[in-house]
């Protein structure tokens, strides 16, 4: 999970705040895995979702600072 989210964020400290989130999002919806067969792309689903948050988040920051 670590090596997905350094690819997308290209930042080590963002990349494990983003695998920490997921992970603590996962537990949260762990009744789900369940019933869920293909876990693992769920789990890097969850992942990418959580780093294009982050992501929109830095550019919402960027602009506010630019107004």
């Amino acid at each position: 999970m670590r090596k997905m989210a350094v690819a997308i964020l290209h930042d080590d400290d963002l990349a494990a705040d983003a695998v920490q989130d997921t992970l603590v999002t996962l537990w949260q919806r762990r009744w789900r895995l369940g019933l869920i067969k293909e876990r693992q792309g769920y789990c890097m689903r969850t992942l990418q979702h959580r780093c294009i948050d982050i992501i929109r988040d830095q550019k919402r920051v960027c602009n506010a600072d630019n107004e």
